[in-house]
């Protein structure tokens, strides 16, 4: 069992007093003393304004690991009784609280969900004891100052604006207090709340200079929209970290803080819920600190913004205000756009959810991610294309978003029929995700195939090379799609070969003329055409008959040699007896 030594207690409260700028209380023997034969310790923290003994948080190893809570353990069962039910009623909404039995009494601690380490990472401790604190120390009423500062009623009427003449946007200058009476929300495309204390901090700091005066914070946008019952709605597509921890901090301020109507939107992730619980730590450390007694009401009718609001449905016009404004933020990639647009297609919320949930955990996972962008920005980019024999232009704007977005159909016959081909037509919503989904997970079983490494190890450590390797590996990818691995080393031998003939006959590889002799070879129609791979492979070698290096030069006979060498050791792999031999006669 993971000990709590002396030196995890004093680096735990430690780091708290840091992070909270005021001294620890905790319990001095709450930890295991080498050599003595009690192992059975924890760490308690105080409660500010509770009696430690009383009520406290610790750290404790419980159910196989070390874990953060809540307890309650004073004599007087029926003050803990009435206490317990009015926290679990102000909590319920906190997914990442579990209510548990304590030495036989029903609900007398409370645990922080969390699957990370908290024994051989601090950080994940520390983290751990500030979210449970930010959720329960304001529940406890600890801080007297803060009946000081004045309460502002907001109020809680839907602030909505009309179309002005069929106008696609409008601007507007609105303080703090109008926006948050607009049912503002967080569309499923956007970002996770990710402001740390280096963002807070310094919003903070400039509230309380500008205490006396207009503060202006910038453009935010809005997107108006519609819910199923014809009400109106905004979508944040521009402010959402400002908005957020603004929100935050006015609820505060005011009486009603059911009115803030963005404070009711759900925290997707956990990086997310903990980022928030920070900032709610930071809003109760501020406010706790020498403020002026009517900050609120200057903070809700003095910041202002510029409020561009954008009336067309359309995310790209959204897109084009976003990334022309001199934003904070980061303008979203074509991968976050492409998500926004697909779920317009899922009208189950829950099903919208999921799906988002999905897609933003393939995004954070990092080789999972780079999977996505390979795919969706190169390999069957350029495979949807070559079908057509297109062209490719990888400075387009917004390329990708357009390939994958759902294509055009005539609204009286519905689609069907869809087989997950690379080079199907794109539905919108679910069609697209399983669509990714296939495509990724084909990859990852495609990558570990030893023909796809023995390329890699081959061609791709040169950097000319390695750029007739990626057009290479786009093709093998088609093939291994269609055909899985059957014959996988053949087809590499004759898609490498038929490829090599531009770089036999160019002086120099340039990667707009690579990719526009791979539209023109019609590699990729021939493997869409085979209904076996003797047919592919029939066609692609009677290609390479004429292959002549003679006069190439030195950098296109190294490929060539490159690829015999790969050959040489596709060959041990090869399973059809009459293609090691035209293998040997060429050698």
């Amino acid at each position: 069992m993971p000990y709590i030594t002396k030196g995890l207690a004093e680096d735990i409260t430690k780091g708290l007093a840091e992070d909270l700028s005021e001294e620890v209380k905790r319990e001095k023997a709450g930890y295991w003393e080498s050599g003595t034969w009690d192992t059975s310790r924890h760490i308690r923290i105080e409660v500010k304004g509770q009696d430690i003994d009383s009520i406290h948080y610790e750290l404790r190893y419980d159910e196989g690991k070390l874990q953060v809570e809540l307890h309650f353990e004073s004599e007087d069962a029926n003050k803990d009784r009435a206490l317990i039910k009015k926290m679990i009623l102000q909590t319920k909404n906190q997914s990442r609280l579990a209510w548990k039995s304590w030495l036989g009494k029903p609900y007398h601690r409370c645990v922080l969900v969390t699957e990370k380490d908290l024994y051989n990472n601090k950080g994940n401790t520390i983290a751990a004891f500030k979210e449970i604190m930010g959720i329960f120390d304001p529940l406890f009423k600890i801080d007297k100052g803060q009946s000081m500062q004045e309460k502002v009623k907001l109020g809680e009427e839907n602030l909505k604006f009309e179309n002005p003449e069929g106008a696609h946007v409008s601007l507007h200058n609105l303080n703090l207090a109008q926006i948050l009476q607009m049912d503002i929300r967080i569309p499923a495309y956007q970002r996770d709340y990710c402001w740390e204390d280096a963002q807070i901090d310094p919003l903070f700091k400039n509230l309380q200079e500008y205490s006396s005066q207009d503060y202006h914070l910038g453009t935010i946008i809005l997107q108006q929209l519609k819910n199923e019952k014809d009400n109106v709605y905004y979508d944040v597509i521009d402010g959402q970290q400002r908005l957020i921890t603004l929100s935050l901090l006015a609820k505060e301020f005011v009486n009603n803080p059911k009115a803030i109507k963005l404070l009711s939107q759900e925290a997707r992730t956990e990086a997310s819920q903990q980022h928030i619980a920070n900032c709610k730590w930071k809003v109760e450390q501020f406010v706790k600190s020498n403020i002026p007694n009517k900050l609120g009401g200057h903070l809700l009718n003095h910041v202002k913004f510029s409020v561009l609001v954008i009336y067309d449905n359309r995310l790209y016009l959204a897109q084009t205000f976003f990334s022309n404004q001199n934003s904070k933020g980061v303008p979203l990639s074509d991968l976050d756009l492409l998500k926004a647009h697909h779920l317009r297609f899922i009208y189950q919320k829950a099903q919208e959810m999921h799906t988002a949930q999905e897609w933003d955990a393939m995004r954070s996972n990092q080789s999972q991610n780079a999977i996505l962008e390979k795919l969706l920005f190169w390999h069957i980019y350029e495979l949807r294309h070559w079908m057509r024999k297109q062209n490719i232009d990888e400075n387009e704007k917004n390329r990708v978003l357009h390939e994958f977005s759902a294509a055009e159909i005539i609204k009286d016959v519905p689609p069907f029929g869809e087989k997950f081909e690379f080079y199907e037509k794109i539905q919108g919503g679910a069609h697209f995700f399983n669509y990714v989904k296939i495509l990724c997970n084909s990859y990852e079983q495609f990558e570990k195939e030893t023909s796809v490494i023995l390329l890699r190890n081959h061609l791709s450590n040169h950097w000319s090379h390695a750029r007739y390797a990626e057009i290479i590996e786009a093709f093998l990818f088609a093939y291994y799609l269609k055909f899985s691995n059957q014959y996988l080393p053949e087809a590499l031998y004759v898609i490498s070969l038929i490829m090599g003939i531009h770089r036999f006959n160019n002086s120099q590889a340039r990667t707009k003329s690579i990719r526009e002799f791979a539209s023109s070879s019609e590699i990729v129609m021939m493997i869409d055409q085979a209904t076996s791979p003797t047919f592919f492979l029939a066609e692609g070698l009677s290609k390479t008959q004429n292959i002549d290096i003679s006069s190439s030069i030195h950098i296109a006979i190294d490929f060539y040699c490159k690829i015999c060498d790969m050959a040489e050791d596709l060959s041990k792999l090869f399973t059809i007896n009459s293609f090691s031999e035209i293998y040997d006669n060429r050698i």
